[in-house]
């Protein structure tokens, strides 16, 4: 049970400019991994693929989503608590996008142009329900939906 602790609240052992660096570090990879296997996240707490997007709007998403999120916790917890670190905040919200590494990594999972509706922009059809629901798309939404709530549970 203690082991799964780790997973769900690592910050009984990690914080402050720990946290910071090994989450910068995941935000990075997640950035680089996700440019080649075609995952980017546009927002605070967005998952998306299948737009091709270049190198630098990868990095340009991944900073403004996790900037916004660092400027917002922080602002609350100085109005609310008066009594927060910056560095524990940004430490925190950086360290809970390690799980975006995974996320990246299960983006190789995916059938080309069939989740991004390029087929239809191209004039192509739509795909079909058989080319949507393979099982590297079935395990890539799995996994994103897994993700998405391991790095809002991270966040809390």
């Amino acid at each position: 049970m203690r082991s799964i602790n780790y997973f769900y609240n690592p910050f009984s052992r990690i914080a402050g400019w720990k946290a910071l660096a090994i989450g910068l570090l995941a935000m990075l990879l997640a950035t680089i991994i996700g440019y080649y296997s075609n995952v980017y996240f546009p927002g605070a707490l967005d998952i998306k693929t299948g737009a091709q997007v270049t190198l630098g709007n990868c990095f340009v998403f991944m900073a403004a989503g996790y900037l916004s999120l660092v400027v917002v916790l922080y602002l609350a917890g100085v109005i609310f608590t008066r009594k927060v670190r910056l560095v524990d905040i940004a430490g925190t919200v950086a360290f809970a996008r390690l799980p975006y590494v995974l996320a990246t990594m299960a983006g190789f999972l995916i059938t080309r142009n069939t989740l991004s509706g390029e087929m239809v922009s191209e004039g192509g059809s739509a795909p079909s329900i058989n080319e949507i629901m393979n099982a590297g798309n079935i395990i890539f939404m799995i996994a994103v939906i897994l993700i998405a709530i391991w790095n809002i549970a991270l966040l809390y």
